[in-house]
């Protein structure tokens, strides 16, 4: 009798702060979590256009920059400042894991605050969320899909502050400021990741406008205030941008790159011997090309490269038949097959069925078609790499799951819905990273020896110009450091290399103003005494005779390649 009296009140209180309990225990299950990845080491970058924005924000390239070009330049100031005043650390990866960080919080949080009956759901389905997404979002770091979750999680915060009748409530009112903040910090970290987010956008408003439709002034106003806001912050790096001529030329250059090399691909020059004799562009060079030295931009210019991107963008064209469409549909399957999040995404459709509610249903069916319609012109533009594909399912995962738990937010999970979570549950056990996490490889630092001794021969020489391939450059980068190192200030003060995204940039051009410029790297290697070429020894990519015989067909027929001197992994070249 004493126990039920004394039981009674702490079962009451515990039902009365069980929202306040489960919060805190989510926030300690997410900090945890982190910890215990930077902690095994089990954080890196997933491709080398990371490790870059991260240098031009540490001051490597002899200043520290805000125009990291992919990033809104306030982002960019953000970084830029922080790698100033606290130059003792890796701001850009620093950000990233805030941002992660936050997302996982206020999706818990806010799964947690619209539940009222149905416990289970609220914690399990955000759990299943970190599941499905740790390993893209944290092991293999990227901005793009850094900015696409807090993105997707402060949309579905803001949608929750608008899918109730007391929508003007004071404290939905602090809970809609902090959704705008990460709406807005998603949106700087790419702006070009809003237009995949924007189709999932537009089907949660859609499903507020139809189930407020008679009240729904208010919140029609909050949607407009919201996307002007962020389409200003997306003005004002435009502007910042194309407001200088240096830049707004990079940009036009940059387009084309992209084009050529992340979607159509380098026209073989076999099938298209005419063309390129046409373009002036022999078969060696076409080897160049593919191995992304195009840095040549007197030679290979934005027109020459626009051209090429045109032959294989007709190419493309012409074979797009039923055989082709067939091959795309094949492609979105097989990465299913691949990243198992797709299944999680099916799956969560499924427990979406048991709500009864046609709206949420309509509205989860909307977002994994708009999901496998964006990744299917992805495949079909010649787009494959995973963090293209993992940005759209991220954004679909986070309106199916808001979905869900707004459907079981006033009732009981029924068995087939229990069924359903726990099948769920277990399949992303099993499959998506806590089963196995012990085998992930902690990031390793390659070569730090040898690349401190190049770092000091590279700044024992200012007065010289290296020139390095950009798959050298990025194995040296990633050798290094570990990704919470900030890099050495002015290491590459005077280094440029001649492929990627940066060539053309005024970044480049502003270190090789003394010697000319940075527009033609391999006329400096043929003409200039003080340039050298660095390039990682056995690169199976990148052939130092295919360079030298590039500066014989255009520059010196009489250069030879000497090496100067090798240091660790690596060569310095002189061309004469």
């Amino acid at each position: 009798m004493k126990d039920k009296i004394v039981s009674a009140p702490f079962i009451g209180s515990v039902r009365k702060y069980r929202k306040l309990l489960l919060s805190v225990l989510w926030v300690t299950f997410c900090l945890s979590f982190f910890i215990y990845l930077i902690k095994t080491g089990r954080i890196g970058y997933e491709t080398n256009d990371d490790e870059f924005l991260a240098l031009i924000s540490s001051g490597v390239f002899g200043r520290i920059y805000a125009h990291t070009a992919y990033n809104n330049i306030i982002w960019g100031a953000i970084v830029a400042a922080l790698s100033s005043l606290f130059p003792l650390h890796n701001w850009t990866i620093l950000m990233y894991l805030g941002c992660i960080l936050a997302a996982y919080i206020m999706l818990g949080i806010i799964c947690i605050v619209l539940t009222k009956k149905n416990m289970i759901a609220s914690v399990v389905l955000p759990l299943i969320f970190v599941m499905s997404t740790f390993r893209t979002l944290i092991i293999k770091m990227n901005y793009s899909k850094t900015g696409a979750v807090l993105l997707g999680t402060g949309i579905i915060v803001l949608i929750a502050t608008l899918d109730t009748d007391d929508y003007k409530n004071k404290g939905l009112k602090i809970i809609r400021v902090l959704s705008y903040i990460m709406i807005s910090v998603g949106s700087l970290v790419r702006a070009g990741t809003l237009m995949a987010i924007v189709p999932f956008f537009a089907i949660l408003m859609l499903y507020i406008l139809v189930k407020y439709r008679k009240d729904i002034k208010g919140r029609l106003f909050i949607f407009i205030g919201v996307s002007s806001s962020v389409l200003l912050l997306w003005l004002v790096g435009f502007i910042v941008y194309h407001a200088d001529r240096g830049w707004s030329d990079y940009w036009k250059y940059r387009d084309v790159i992209v084009e050529l090399y992340d979607y159509y691909g380098i026209p073989d020059y076999e099938s298209h011997v005419e063309e390129y004799e046409e373009l002036g562009i022999n078969e060696n060079d076409v080897a160049l090309l593919v191995s992304w030295q195009h840095g040549d931009m007197e030679y290979f210019d934005t027109e020459k490269l626009s051209r090429l991107s045109d032959i294989s963008k007709a190419e493309r064209h012409v074979n797009v038949d039923g055989e082709y469409i067939e091959d795309v549909i094949q492609s979105v399957f097989n990465l299913a097959g691949e990243y198992t999040i797709v299944y999680v995404l099916l799956m969560l459709v499924v427990f979406v069925t048991f709500v009864g509610d046609p709206r949420i249903f309509v509205a989860a069916l909307c977002a994994v078609g708009v999901c496998f319609g964006e990744i299917g012109y992805l495949i079909y533009k010649g787009r494959f790499p995973e963090r293209s594909f993992m940005l759209v399912i991220i954004a679909a995962l986070c309106t199916v799951i808001y979905l869900c738990v707004k459907g079981y937010a006033d009732t009981e999970l029924k068995f087939p819905g229990i069924v359903s979570l726990v099948l769920i549950l277990l399949f992303g056990y099993f499959t998506l990273g806590f089963a196995d996490i012990k085998e992930i490889e902690p990031f390793t630092i390659k070569n730090r020896d040898n690349v401190t001794l190049l770092e000091s021969e590279l700044m024992s020489h200012p007065d010289n110009l290296y020139v390095w391939d950009v798959l050298s450059f990025s194995d040296a980068v990633e050798g290094y450091a570990s990704p919470f190192e900030h890099y050495s200030k002015n290491w590459m003060g005077n280094s440029i290399v001649t492929g990627g995204w940066m060539v053309g940039s005024p970044i480049l051009d502003n270190v090789a103003k003394p010697f000319g410029g940075a527009d033609n790297p391999y006329r400096l290697l043929a003409e200039d005494p003080n340039t050298y070429m660095v390039i990682e020894i056995n690169n199976p990519i990148v052939d130092k005779s295919s360079v030298e015989q590039y500066i014989k067909d255009h520059y010196a027929p009489n250069a030879t390649c000497k090496t100067v001197e090798v240091i660790g992994g690596f060569e310095i070249l002189r061309f004469k």
